[in-house]
C-alpha cells in the first residue's frame, strides 16, 4: 500500500467515526473526541476504563497491559494507550449498551496536585502553544502558572484532556462506575482493580519517570482558591479537600 493510499485509509476511518452511534448519542461537556480517546474497552476481560491524564494513566494501562499480553510497553505507552484497548466510536449501539454491564472503574487525583503535574509536563515542557494563541503572545513569552489558571478560567479549561475536569472525561455517570480509585492510593486501589477483572492478584507496573516532581514549584495559597473554582465538582465529587 503506498503512502497516498494509507493516508487516505485513514482518513476514510477517521470520517466514519463520526457518524458512530457513540458521535451521534454523545451529549457530553467536552469534544466526544476526547472522551473517545480517553475511554479504554475489553470486551474479552468485560471492563471500562475511563482513562485520566495525569492520574495514573500510563500507570494503569501498563499494568493491565501486562497482565494481558504478558509484555511490558516500554517505549510503546501511547501506540498502546491509543491503539490496545477498544474506542466508544468503534462499538455498535448494541455494543454501547453491553457496557453497562462491565466493570466500570477509573483513577482520579487531588486537582491540585494533577493541575500542577499537567502545568510542569504540558505547558513548561513544550505544549505552551495553545495558551500563546489563546491571548496572542509571542512564542518566547514565558507562561507563568497564573497565566495558566487565566487561560482555563476563560475558557482553556476543557481544550485539553490533560487539564479537563476529570468528571467530564468520564463516560458514564460517577454513580454507574463500580470503582474509583485515587492516585494517593493507588497500590491499594489497583489491587481491588486488577482482582475484579483477573480474579487473581496484579503487579502495578509505573512507567512514569516523574520528570515533573523535580522542578521546585509550590502552589499558593490564593492560585489553590482559583483551582477550587475551576473544579470545585472534582473536589466534590471525589471526596478531596482544599
Amino acid at each position: 500500500m503506498s503512502i497516498y493510499d494509507l493516508k487516505q485509509t485513514r482518513k476514510v476511518l477517521e470520517e466514519s467515526k463520526y457518524q458512530s452511534p457513540f458521535y451521534q448519542l454523545f451529549n457530553g461537556t467536552l469534544p466526544p473526541n476526547i472522551v473517545d480517546m480517553k475511554t479504554a474497552i475489553s470486551f474479552d476481560y468485560q471492563y471500562v476504563y475511563s482513562r485520566i491524564p495525569k492520574a495514573a494513566n500510563s500507570t494503569v494501562v501498563a499494568s493491565l497491559y501486562k497482565k494481558e499480553t504478558g509484555n511490558d510497553i516500554d517505549d510503546y505507552a501511547k501506540d498502546v494507550k491509543e491503539h490496545y484497548f477498544l474506542k466508544l466510536s468503534s462499538l455498535s449501539e448494541k455494543e454501547l449498551k453491553q457496557l453497562k454491564q462491565f466493570f466500570k472503574f477509573t483513577i482520579v487525583r487531588n486537582p491540585i496536585a494533577r493541575l500542577r503535574s499537567a502545568y510542569l509536563d504540558k505547558i513548561l515542557s513544550g505544549e505552551k502553544i495553545q495558551v500563546q494563541k489563546f491571548f496572542n503572545i509571542s512564542s518566547k513569552t514565558k507562561i507563568n502558572f497564573d497565566l495558566f489558571l487565566d487561560f482555563l478560567e476563560q475558557g482553556g479549561i476543557n481544550d485539553n484532556s490533560h487539564w479537563a475536569p476529570q468528571k467530564n472525561l468520564l463516560y458514564f455517570p460517577i454513580d454507574d462506575y463500580d470503582y474509583i480509585g485515587k492516585v494517593e492510593t493507588l497500590e491499594k486501589d489497583m489491587e481491588v482493580v486488577l482482582g475484579k477483572i483477573y480474579q487473581s492478584r496484579g503487579t502495578v507496573f509505573s512507567i512514569c519517570k516523574r520528570r515533573t516532581g523535580k522542578i521546585d514549584f509550590t502552589v499558593s495559597n490564593s492560585q489553590k482558591k482559583r483551582i477550587y473554582q475551576l473544579y470545585e465538582q472534582d473536589f466534590e465529587c471525589f471526596s478531596y479537600s482544599l
